[in-house]
Protein backbone atom coordinates (compact mmCIF):
# COMPACT_ATOMS: atom_id res chain seq x y z
CA UNK A 1 0.00 0.00 0.00
CA UNK A 2 2.86 2.28 0.78
CA UNK A 3 4.29 1.57 -2.53
CA UNK A 4 1.03 2.75 -4.08
CA UNK A 5 0.72 5.98 -2.26
CA UNK A 6 4.02 7.46 -2.94
CA UNK A 7 3.32 5.84 -6.96
CA UNK A 8 1.00 8.53 -6.93
CA UNK A 9 2.73 11.15 -5.15
CA UNK A 10 5.24 10.63 -7.64
CA UNK A 11 2.80 10.82 -10.97
CA UNK A 12 1.17 14.23 -8.98
CA UNK A 13 4.53 16.04 -9.01
CA UNK A 14 5.02 15.13 -12.44
CA UNK A 15 1.70 16.29 -13.54
CA UNK A 16 2.34 19.81 -11.62
CA UNK A 17 5.19 20.35 -12.92
CA UNK A 18 4.02 19.98 -17.04
CA UNK A 19 2.81 23.15 -18.65
CA UNK A 20 0.70 23.30 -21.24
CA UNK A 21 0.73 25.22 -24.37
CA UNK A 22 -1.83 28.23 -24.51
CA UNK A 23 -4.86 27.20 -26.75
CA UNK A 24 -5.57 29.53 -29.66
CA UNK A 25 -8.30 31.42 -30.00
CA UNK A 26 -10.48 29.10 -27.67
CA UNK A 27 -12.61 30.58 -24.89
CA UNK A 28 -13.66 28.35 -22.06
CA UNK A 29 -16.49 29.08 -19.92
CA UNK A 30 -14.53 30.01 -17.34
CA UNK A 31 -12.93 33.01 -19.32
CA UNK A 32 -15.93 34.32 -20.69
CA UNK A 33 -16.60 37.73 -18.66
CA UNK A 34 -19.79 39.17 -20.45
CA UNK A 35 -22.59 37.25 -22.30
CA UNK A 36 -25.22 38.36 -24.77
CA UNK A 37 -28.62 37.70 -24.20
CA UNK A 38 -31.69 37.80 -26.81
CA UNK A 39 -33.81 40.45 -26.01
CA UNK A 40 -37.41 41.03 -26.57
CA UNK A 41 -38.53 43.25 -29.51
CA UNK A 42 -40.65 46.79 -28.48
CA UNK A 43 -44.03 45.76 -29.01
CA UNK A 44 -45.39 47.79 -31.78
CA UNK A 45 -48.84 50.04 -31.45
CA UNK A 46 -50.94 48.24 -32.40
CA UNK A 47 -53.91 50.81 -32.47
CA UNK A 48 -51.89 53.18 -34.53
CA UNK A 49 -53.04 52.66 -38.59
CA UNK A 50 -50.03 54.39 -39.67
CA UNK A 51 -47.87 51.66 -38.26
CA UNK A 52 -50.64 48.98 -38.85
CA UNK A 53 -51.49 47.36 -42.09
CA UNK A 54 -54.35 45.68 -40.95
CA UNK A 55 -55.62 48.41 -39.28
CA UNK A 56 -55.15 51.01 -41.63
CA UNK A 57 -57.14 48.00 -43.56
CA UNK A 58 -60.44 48.13 -41.49
CA UNK A 59 -60.30 51.94 -41.12
CA UNK A 60 -60.53 52.25 -44.94
CA UNK A 61 -63.35 49.57 -44.77
CA UNK A 62 -65.26 51.57 -42.27
CA UNK A 63 -65.37 54.42 -44.02
CA UNK A 64 -66.20 52.59 -47.69
CA UNK A 65 -67.82 49.05 -46.92
CA UNK A 66 -68.72 48.79 -50.17
CA UNK A 67 -65.30 49.90 -52.45
CA UNK A 68 -63.30 46.89 -54.04
CA UNK A 69 -60.16 45.35 -53.06
CA UNK A 70 -58.29 47.98 -55.27
CA UNK A 71 -60.07 51.01 -54.56
CA UNK A 72 -59.02 50.36 -51.09
CA UNK A 73 -55.21 49.61 -51.64
CA UNK A 74 -55.50 52.88 -53.18
CA UNK A 75 -57.00 54.32 -49.96
CA UNK A 76 -54.76 52.93 -47.52
CA UNK A 77 -51.63 54.29 -49.47
CA UNK A 78 -52.92 57.85 -50.07
CA UNK A 79 -54.33 58.04 -46.20
CA UNK A 80 -51.47 56.05 -44.41
CA UNK A 81 -48.68 55.36 -46.85
CA UNK A 82 -48.49 51.56 -46.78
CA UNK A 83 -48.08 49.40 -50.17
CA UNK A 84 -50.92 46.84 -49.50
CA UNK A 85 -52.30 43.80 -51.57
CA UNK A 86 -55.54 43.06 -52.67
CA UNK A 87 -54.67 39.89 -50.49
CA UNK A 88 -54.32 40.86 -47.92
CA UNK A 89 -57.64 43.77 -48.06
CA UNK A 90 -59.81 40.08 -48.73
CA UNK A 91 -58.06 38.26 -45.75
CA UNK A 92 -58.70 41.20 -43.38
CA UNK A 93 -62.56 41.08 -44.77
CA UNK A 94 -62.66 37.76 -44.44
CA UNK A 95 -61.39 37.84 -40.90
CA UNK A 96 -64.30 40.68 -40.16
CA UNK A 97 -66.59 38.07 -41.79
CA UNK A 98 -65.59 35.91 -38.99
CA UNK A 99 -65.95 37.68 -36.40
CA UNK A 100 -69.54 38.90 -36.88
CA UNK A 101 -70.15 35.70 -37.66
CA UNK A 102 -69.45 33.83 -34.34
CA UNK A 103 -70.67 37.32 -32.30
CA UNK A 104 -74.02 36.55 -33.93
CA UNK A 105 -74.41 33.30 -32.15
CA UNK A 106 -76.39 33.58 -28.86
CA UNK A 107 -74.38 31.23 -26.02
CA UNK A 108 -76.21 28.12 -25.57
CA UNK A 109 -78.01 28.40 -28.79
CA UNK A 110 -77.95 25.46 -30.90
CA UNK A 111 -77.96 24.90 -34.89
CA UNK A 112 -80.53 24.49 -37.15
CA UNK A 113 -82.81 20.73 -35.90
CA UNK A 114 -82.02 17.76 -38.01
CA UNK A 115 -84.98 16.83 -40.52
CA UNK A 116 -86.29 13.48 -39.60
CA UNK A 117 -86.14 12.17 -43.00
CA UNK A 118 -84.26 8.56 -42.48
CA UNK A 119 -85.26 5.70 -41.16
CA UNK A 120 -82.29 5.93 -38.32
CA UNK A 121 -83.10 8.97 -37.12
CA UNK A 122 -86.97 8.23 -36.44
CA UNK A 123 -85.65 4.77 -34.86
CA UNK A 124 -83.39 6.80 -32.38
CA UNK A 125 -86.48 8.95 -31.49
CA UNK A 126 -88.48 6.29 -30.49
CA UNK A 127 -85.98 4.83 -28.61
CA UNK A 128 -85.72 8.14 -26.99
CA UNK A 129 -89.29 8.51 -26.21
CA UNK A 130 -89.71 4.83 -24.79
CA UNK A 131 -86.83 5.69 -22.09
CA UNK A 132 -88.54 9.00 -21.31
CA UNK A 133 -91.98 7.43 -21.08
CA UNK A 134 -89.89 4.53 -18.70
CA UNK A 135 -88.61 7.57 -16.57
CA UNK A 136 -91.28 9.35 -15.82
CA UNK A 137 -94.13 6.23 -15.21
CA UNK A 138 -96.84 7.38 -17.74
CA UNK A 139 -97.72 9.67 -20.83
CA UNK A 140 -99.21 12.58 -19.25
CA UNK A 141 -95.93 12.96 -17.07
CA UNK A 142 -93.83 13.01 -19.97
CA UNK A 143 -96.02 15.47 -22.07
CA UNK A 144 -95.61 17.51 -18.97
CA UNK A 145 -91.75 17.34 -18.90
CA UNK A 146 -91.50 17.96 -22.83
CA UNK A 147 -94.10 20.85 -22.11
CA UNK A 148 -91.88 22.42 -19.34
CA UNK A 149 -88.33 21.78 -21.27
CA UNK A 150 -90.06 23.69 -24.82
CA UNK A 151 -90.95 26.41 -22.45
Amino acid sequence: MREVVSQVAQLLTCLTSVTLPPRAGIITTLERTSYTMAKKAPKADRTDPTKNKSLAIRTILEKMPNAKAREIVDAVKSEYGHSVTGTLVYLVKSKANLRTDRRSKKPGQRGVKAPMDSAATWTAAIRSAQHLLKATGSVDNAVAVLRAVEG
